[in-house]
């Protein structure tokens, strides 16, 4: 249950700043860094940028909600790279509370509502487990206390 809780959590607050991100203020920002990079037999565009916000200036590698998207597809992962060449300017999103918390891509990984309902799964199985241990520790309590009645 407390692994549900956990794999849920990662999911939920990607997906709540997802939904909320339509109210999110845009700014301005340039990418100062856009790379092909490789992590065992999976390739991913590194896309980090740069923009300012009420005079402060923050970095961010996050494409979109959820994390970098990884593809055994090379081509998939430098058509980011292509996209994002560094030194381009670009339109990023960022949390009106939290500006360090920024996207390029209001876009939800697909991955993430997968950990999402996983782990709501997880959750519900550990809710009904509880409630099946306590429902048969309460009929072994009722008929044990029948034998001594009677």
């Amino acid at each position: 249950m407390v692994l549900g809780i956990a794999i849920a959590t990662l999911g939920s607050s990607q997906i709540l700043d997802y939904v909320a991100s339509d109210n999110w203020p845009s700014a301005q920002g340039e990418i100062v860094s856009s790379q092909l990079q490789t992590d065992d037999d999976h390739y991913y565009a590194e896309i980090i940028y740069a923009y300012e916000v009420d005079r402060t200036r923050y970095t961010n590698d996050r494409l979109q909600f959820g994390g970098t998207p990884r593809t055994r597809d090379q081509a998939i992962a430098a058509r980011n790279v292509n996209i994002y060449e560094h030194g381009a300017s670009i339109t990023l999103y960022y949390h009106p509370d939290y500006p360090q918390n920024s996207v390029i891509q209001r876009q939800l990984m697909g991955d993430t509502v997968v950990f999402f309902c996983l782990g709501s799964a997880f959750f519900l199985a550990g809710l009904m487990l509880i409630g099946y241990v306590i429902k048969a520790s309460i009929t072994h309590s009722v008929i044990s206390n029948r034998r001594f009645v009677s």
